[in-house]
């Protein structure tokens, strides 16, 4: 352990100043993003970790911070190592406010049948043996000290749902839920043990271990095994990935899948790019279709055009918003275009958003059609002359759908964007289908 660089000495501020932190497994993923977080809390943070080179540069990081660091080479499997990091982290600090279990391992094999004895002795060392002696002897100083502590382990959505490529890590994660419990009664009230049940995310130790190709698969396949009930994240990133929209606001599936996807943009992280097609221009030459519906097309290009006219004048963003605007008029006021509805509907949907009345001339007029059927072209192109409005284009797939209603909300939202993209992730997956036996509900 070093003293801040001078100059780099931060006062004592921040919600955890003056406190001590130990996380073990936090010299890579997300032990160094916690190991971190706390530095910048005000916490001085003892890294401890298999090796001393890699912890000693995540404590160079939290020096830097101005905060104190002490790395520490420690295997938490091996009991008398345990031992000796309690004792250097007393002895550097005198005390420890936070220990957080994080350590872990998941060797692959082939099939249960291969576990060996030694795999399996590896894996319950360090997810549950390791953690149960850190536990016992820093929730002990913790209880019998002046201030209490907090202690938090780490465990996995496996415990609670396993997988059989990932066995005995996820029992060993269900063992680690049960000593949570029991650990806080017997520490507790002074002493708070606290379990987090993480699913898969992105870090840098994935990022060495997934190749991009497998990477993107795994994990939505890993997803959909261990049933996180989080959205995925990006520990010190603030990276989203872009979902893009195609929308006519005549289309009632179209609104409502696009209401599903703000539901989706809330829960998981992407980000909705929206764009403009045309039903008018999808339809053009299709004698099939009826009087009547063809009547309702020619109506619904004036609204498109309009949506085009205003991203030409204010860039994209406009688009998620005008699209609102006008939706909810069409759709859940139920306004009819006809009969002078639609200029209105278009007239009132400029002024709520605060643009020109002038744009509602582009209804009527052809001199934004180049681009609208350029917009249109870019989205439905991609996914085929067989199908409607919506698309979504994500990660380099274009597809058609889903066609759902209602909208589902909240969680149910990120499970459904979730069972999309692990079947278009499938190579040569094409359609699912059934008849609709329901019209659309905007509830």
């Amino acid at each position: 352990m070093t003293d801040a660089p001078a100059g780099t000495e931060r006062p004592l501020t921040g919600p955890l100043a003056g406190k001590v932190a130990l996380v073990t497994g936090g010299s890579r993923g997300l032990g160094r993003s916690m190991v971190l977080a706390f530095a910048d809390a005000g916490a001085d943070v003892i890294i401890a970790s298999r090796k001393l080179e890699t912890c000693q540069a995540v404590a160079a990081e939290v020096e830097a911070k101005g905060r104190r660091a002490l790395a520490v080479a420690c295997h938490v499997g091996h009991w008398d190592e345990i031992d000796e990091l309690v004792e250097k982290a007393y002895a550097a600090f005198g005390r420890v406010d936070v220990l957080v279990n994080n350590a872990g391992m998941s060797p692959l094999y082939p099939d249960l049948g291969s576990v060996s004895e030694e795999l399996w002795d590896k894996v319950v060392g360090v997810n549950l043996k390791g953690p149960f002696r850190l536990t016992a002897l820093v929730g002990t100083r913790m209880a019998d000290g002046p201030y209490g502590g907090s202690i938090i382990n780490v465990s996995s959505t496996g415990s609670l749902r396993p997988a059989p490529d990932m066995l005995p890590y996820d029992a060993a994660k269900a063992g680690l839920n049960t000593l949570t419990e029991g650990f806080a009664k017997a520490f507790g009230p002074s002493v708070r043990v606290n379990c987090i049940m993480a699913g898969p995310f992105l870090t840098d130790i994935a990022e060495g271990s997934w190749g991009p190709a497998a990477r993107e698969h795994r994990r939505f396949v890993l997803y959909i095994r261990r049933h996180p009930a989080r959205r995925r994240r990006y520990p010190m990133s603030d990276k989203k990935d872009t979902a893009d929209f195609w929308f006519d606001p005549l289309c009632p599936w179209a609104w409502i899948t696009s209401r599903w996807m703000l539901q989706v943009e809330r829960v998981r992280d992407i980000n909705i790019e929206w764009h403009v097609m045309s039903l008018a221009l999808l339809n053009e030459g299709r004698d099939e279709l009826s009087d009547e519906y063809k009547a309702r097309l020619a109506l619904a290009k004036g609204p498109v055009r309009v949506c085009i006219a205003a991203e030409q004048m204010k860039g994209s963003d406009i688009l998620g918003p005008l699209y609102t605007a006008l939706g909810n008029r069409i759709h859940l006021e139920k306004r009819g275009l006809d009969d002078g509805g639609g200029e209105l509907i278009v007239a009132e949907a400029l002024a709520e958003l605060g643009l020109p009345a002038s744009l509602a001339e582009a209804a009527t007029s052809d001199e934004f059609d180049v681009a609208l059927a350029a917009s249109h072209h870019a989205g439905m192109d991609p996914v085929g002359d067989d199908v409607g409005t919506p698309v979504i284009h994500y990660n380099g797939t274009a597809i058609f759908g889903p066609v759902v209603t209602p909208a589902p909300k909240g969680e149910a939202a990120g499970l459904l964007w979730d069972g999309v993209l692990l079947c278009t992730a499938t190579d040569g997956f094409f359609e699912l289908k059934r008849t609709r036996d329901r019209r659309p509900s905007f509830d």
